[in-house]
């Protein structure tokens, strides 16, 4: 994270509808049954694997793996599905997951990504738990798959538990200040990145003529595009990362990998295998090989996901790795990288015009919908459902919590997507109430493409970076948050 700015930046110091209280700018966005409460009540809990699926008896085999609290669980049993249940299994796959919540009265299984509530068979050998129906709240508490709730069971065993379960909504409350004014015009994106290791944040910005680069000095910025080696430079999206254990960032724009030697970038050449006449939606410089050095990786506007691994030493090529391809409707308007499965591996959040999914960059894991990731249907979010208009995505910690959140704007409005862990999002469908003329930011936030993540403070939330069409340059600060 960035700690130092410039005085210009020092001077400034309900889950989706049904999941939420009433939504205000003040709100309390909480979940009804948080899993913690639900490990509390249960007698056992246990964490299993499936061994067989009879599909014409509905019936599937588990065996214990590991017993999380109470009494140890039978070391075999089987779960029935019947009524409502039965459809799902179709889903359930030998050596997936289960947990279960055992109580004498009433027990909970999770298997193939869905809460069931279940009732013990009297005197059935192995035992039996009858699956009676989807639990009706299981789905908006913990949306994500089974084998991330055994990761989440077993961080309530240690003590620890991280998920995030309710977070006050109380976002960009600060105020905004015009802080700079940059020689752009209509700005296509903007990165914040200390590239000359003076531990001030200069900027990297997207225009029609090119990438523009501004240092920051004193209290303002200067142009040092020119003198840095980036004229010419033009690309619909940028990257920052340490690609060669240099400690200086190196820039990845559209295709080309520019090295930083502290006093100047250098492209490298050739530039990445990436097809002409496709528009770049969005790239990162992470690991994504598991290798321990960042990759280039690549999203297109035909959905390709291209990924290019880094050879670990300068002048050697940075090879193509197979091709992936984002299964959507509609071609992929924006997304953002990170580690949104909270599985330690990259993966990227995908917007189309009627859609927002979830996709892991590597291996052949399902896709998450935005049910999965939220527990409620992109369509009952009222801003968006009608659809994503123009959507952006922001990446920023909007709650200081240390886990990476989205701000995602559109041409109808603006929610956030607040990361509880785990692969789960808290949705607050109000964040721009206070990104507003009338709040002090005399731009539209939705209209504004530019936008970073800032962290000017020691520990807290991050502000936000918004630069105008006209060039105007506003930090928006957004006061800490207590998770929940």
């Amino acid at each position: 994270m960035l700690r130092k700015f410039p005085s210009v930046f020092r001077a400034l110091i309900p889950l989706c509808l049904p999941l939420a209280f009433a939504a205000t700018a003040s709100a309390v966005i909480k979940v009804d049954l948080p899993v913690s409460k639900r490990y509390d009540v249960s007698k056992s809990v246990s964490v299993g694997k499936v061994t067989a699926v009879n599909a014409s008896q509905h019936v599937v085999e588990i065996s214990t793996a590991q017993t999380l609290k109470g009494a140890p669980a039978p070391q075999q049993y089987r779960v029935q599905l019947t009524g409502k249940t039965a459809d799902a299994i179709a889903n359930v796959k030998v050596g997936e997951p289960v947990v279960l919540l055992a109580d004498p009265t009433l027990t909970v299984v999770h298997v193939a990504d869905t809460w069931l509530r279940a009732l013990p068979v009297p005197n059935a050998q192995p035992p039996i738990w009858r699956a009676i129906q989807i639990d009706p709240t299981g789905h908006r508490d913990f949306p994500g798959t089974t084998a991330a709730l055994v990761r989440v069971m077993e961080e309530l065993k240690a003590g620890k538990p991280t998920l995030l379960n309710a977070v006050d909504s109380k976002f960009f409350q600060g105020g905004a200040k015009e802080v700079a004014k940059l020689a752009v015009t209509k700005p296509t994106f903007l990165l914040a990145v200390d590239v000359n290791g003076d531990s001030k944040p200069d900027l990297l910005v997207g225009t029609a003529e090119g990438v523009k680069l501004f240092l920051a000095l004193g209290d303002g910025y200067a142009d040092a595009t020119e003198k840095w080696g980036l004229a010419g430079a033009t690309g619909t999206a940028i990257a920052a990362g340490d690609v060669n254990a240099s400690s200086k960032p190196a820039l990845l724009i559209g295709k080309t990998l520019y090295l930083n030697d502290g006093q100047k970038f250098s492209a490298v050449i050739p530039p990445l295998d990436v097809p002409e006449g496709v528009a770049i939606v969005a790239e990162i410089l992470a690991d994504a090989t598991n290798d321990g050095k960042p990759d280039a990786v690549v999203l297109l506007a035909d959905g390709r996901l291209l990924t290019f691994e880094n050879p670990g030493a300068p002048g050697k090529p940075w090879p193509k790795r197979p091709e992936k391809k984002i299964p959507a409707a509609a071609p992929p308007l924006a997304a953002a990288f990170g580690d949104w499965a909270g599985d330690g591996k990259l993966s990227v959040l995908v917007a189309t015009e009627s859609t927002i999914t979830l996709h892991p960059v590597t291996g052949d894991a399902p896709p998450a919908d935005f049910d999965r990731l939220t527990g409620d249907p992109l369509s009952t979010v009222k801003p968006f459902a009608q659809g994503l208009k123009n959507p952006a995505f922001t990446v920023l910690d909007i709650n200081g919590d240390k886990r990476s959140d989205l701000l995602l704007t559109t041409g109808d409005g603006v929610a956030s997507l607040v990361n509880r862990g785990f692969g789960a999002f808290l949705c607050d469908p109000d964040a721009g109430v206070d990104l507003t003329p009338e709040k002090g930011l005399p731009v539209s936030i939705t209209s504004a493409r530019a936008k970073y993540a800032i962290h000017p403070r020691n520990e807290g939330a991050d502000d936000l970076l918004v630069l105008a069409e006209d060039g105007r340059l506003f930090v928006v600060s957004n006061p800490p948050q207590k998770a929940k």
